[in-house]
């Protein structure tokens, strides 16, 4: 998923779902379920990886390298936003 994610956040709410369908259709990216499926599943672990190096209990590398816990949450978003688009489903954001 691409990092560039201003689209998503400076759509309006309400209209964030459209805004991830257009990014879609414009940059010609892959709507096939499966695909999408496996991306919400990648885009997870990614964010439960930046959620756990929070943790002292479960990590004892404190200087391991960060990502950035926004961007993987709104990847995540993009990747449900497009889902539910591929079954008619309006998440009604």
């Amino acid at each position: 998923m691409s990092r560039s994610v201003d689209y998503f956040k400076h759509a309006p709410r309400g209209e964030k779902q459209l805004a991830v369908a257009r990014h879609y259709h414009e940059k010609g990216y892959q709507s096939n379920p499966s695909t999408l499926v496996t991306g919400i599943a990648e885009e997870l672990g990614e964010v439960a990886r930046e959620v756990l190096l929070d943790d002292p209990h479960y990590t004892s590398r404190p200087d391991k390298e960060r990502g950035d816990l926004e961007h993987e949450l709104i990847d995540m978003l993009v990747y449900i936003c497009a889902l539910a688009t591929a079954y008619n489903i309006d998440l009604g954001i």
